[in-house]
C-alpha cells in the first residue's frame, strides 16, 4: 500500500499546474456569476455568457483532461509504458490510480468552500454542497474512466469522447422514440428511470473495463466488454422503465422549516440581503403609476433548496413557494409582488454554479388606493419600506403574523 501511495504522490506533484488551472477555473466562473448579479440589466449580460461558458465548456473538459492526464501517466494499454519494466503489478497500479482520482473529486469543493461560506451557507448547506459538487466530479470521472484507460494517446482519448457523446445523444433519441420524454445525463440521479438504467449501466461497464484492462491488459476484450455493455444498458432501460428509484436527490436533505424569511432589505437600489444562503439584490426601484410600485431584483439561492416555483434541477428538494413583501416600518401595512422575469435571456434557473442558481426578476407591487395625485407620499411609503423575501407550502395571500415586528437592516 505504501507503494500506491507513494504512486498517487508522484501523479498528484506532476498535476501540480493543471491543479492550479482547475483552481483558477473554478473561481473564475464563480466571480463571473457574482460579478453579473450585481449589473443591471444593460451591463450583465457578456458576465453572464462567461459565467455559463466557464461552467458548462472550461470547467468539464478540464474534468476530463485529469482523469485522462492521471491515467495516462502510466497507461495500462500502451505496450512501451514505463512501470511495465518495474516490479508494479495491475492491481497495484489500479488501487493508486483511484486514490488520486478520488483525492480529485474532492478538489472542486475545496476550492468553492470559501464562496459557500462568503454566501452564508450554514452548517448543513455546507454538507450538502460538498457532497452535491463531490458527486458531480465523479460523474464526469466514470464517464471519462473506461475512455481514457483504453487509449494510449490524447488524441485517441478525444476521439473516444467524441464518438461516445455521439452515441449517447443517439440512443437517446431513440429512447425518446420509443415512447420516453427524458433524455439521459450524466447522473443516474438526474434523468428518467430508464435514463438512470442506461447511464448506471454505463458506469458499472466502465468500472468493470478499467478493472479488467489493468489487471489483464487485454485492450481488445475492455473494449468488447464496453460495448456490451453499453447494449446491455440500452435494453435494460426500454425494458425497466418501469423500475422505481427512490432517490431523488444528490443526498439526504431536510426540507427547512416553513414559512421561512430568507430575506429582508430596505427597498434602496444597491441594497443587498444574505440569509440560509439566499442573496437577493435590489437592482432598480420604480413608480408604474397610478398604482403599482415595480423592483427589479437579482438572485442566487442554493439550488439543492430551490422552491417549487422555480424550474430547479431534478436534484433539488421542493422547499415552498416563493412570495415577496414591501412592508412599511411605520404603519406595517404589506403588499404582496406578483412575479415575472425582467430577461428573457437568463430564464430562471439557466444559470447554475457551484451549488447556486441565479435568477433575475421584476416585481410588481400593486397600491390599491394610491393615485398619481398621491405620488410623493407613495415614494415615502416605499422609501420606509422592507423588501420581504419568504418561502412557505402554501399560498401566502397576507404577510404571516409570525414576522411581526420586523427589525429592519440598518
Amino acid at each position: 500500500m505504501r507503494l500506491a501511495w507513494h504512486i498517487a504522490r508522484k501523479d498528484l506533484f506532476r498535476l501540480r499546474t493543471i491543479l492550479l488551472l482547475w483552481a483558477a477555473l473554478l473561481t473564475g466562473q464563480m466571480g463571473l456569476a457574482l460579478i453579473q448579479s450585481n449589473l443591471d440589466a444593460n451591463g450583465y449580460f457578456p458576465f453572464l455568457m462567461g459565467a455559463w461558458v466557464f461552467s458548462e465548456i472550461f470547467v468539464p473538459l478540464l474534468g476530463l483532461g485529469i482523469v485522462m492526464a492521471v491515467l495516462h501517466d502510466d497507461s495500462a494499454c500502451d505496450s512501451d509504458a514505463f512501470w511495465l519494466t518495474r516490479p508494479i503489478a495491475g492491481g497495484l497500479l489500479l488501487r493508486s490510480k483511484l486514490i488520486v482520482l478520488f483525492i480529485l473529486a474532492a478538489f472542486p469543493a475545496l476550492v468553492l468552500m470559501p464562496w459557500w461560506i462568503a454566501h452564508g451557507y450554514e452548517a448543513g448547506q455546507l454538507a450538502r454542497a460538498v457532497v452535491h459538487t463531490t458527486w458531480q466530479q465523479l460523474a464526469i470521472t466514470l464517464f471519462a474512466l473506461p475512455l481514457a484507460a483504453l487509449s494510449a494517446t490524447t488524441a485517441r482519448f478525444v476521439m473516444q469522447v467524441f464518438v461516445a457523446a455521439v452515441i449517447f445523444v443517439l440512443l437517446s433519441l431513440a429512447y425518446v422514440s420509443l415512447g420516453e420524454n427524458h433524455v439521459f445525463t450524466l447522473s443516474p440521479l438526474n434523468a428518467s428511470v430508464g435514463g438512470r438504467v442506461m447511464v448506471s449501466a454505463w458506469f458499472a461497464s466502465g468500472v468493470t473495463v478499467v478493472v479488467h484492462q489493468y489487471l489483464t491488459r487485454r485492450t481488445r476484450r475492455s473494449f468488447l466488454l464496453a460495448v456490451g455493455g453499453v447494449g446491455l444498458g440500452f435494453v435494460g432501460s426500454v425494458f425497466l422503465s418501469s423500475v422505481a428509484f427512490s432517490s431523488t436527490h444528490s443526498g439526504p436533505i431536510s426540507v427547512p422549516e416553513i414559512p421561512q424569511l430568507v430575506a429582508m432589505l430596505p427597498s434602496d437600489v444597491g441594497r443587498t440581503s444574505l440569509n440560509h444562503g439566499f442573496r437577493l439584490r435590489v437592482n432598480e426601484s420604480y413608480p408604474l403609476y397610478p398604482q403599482s410600485w415595480v423592483m427589479s431584483v437579482n438572485e442566487s439561492s442554493p439550488v439543492f433548496t430551490a422552491p417549487k416555483g422555480i424550474t430547479a434541477p431534478l436534484t433539488a428538494v421542493p422547499a415552498g413557494h416563493e412570495f415577496y413583501f414591501l412592508v412599511n416600518r411605520s404603519d406595517g401595512r404589506a403588499v404582496r409582488a406578483n412575479v415575472g422575469s425582467s430577461s428573457e435571456t437568463l430564464n430562471e434557473g439557466a444559470l447554475l454554479i457551484g451549488t447556486l442558481g441565479y435568477s433575475r426578476r421584476e416585481l410588481s407591487f400593486l397600491m390599491p388606493g394610491w393615485t398619481r395625485d398621491a405620488s410623493d407620499s407613495f415614494k415615502a411609503w416605499v422609501a420606509h419600506a422592507d423588501l420581504v423575501k419568504i418561502i412557505a407550502d402554501a399560498d401566502l395571500k397576507d404577510f404571516p403574523s409570525e414576522f411581526h415586528p420586523l427589525s429592519p437592516s440598518p
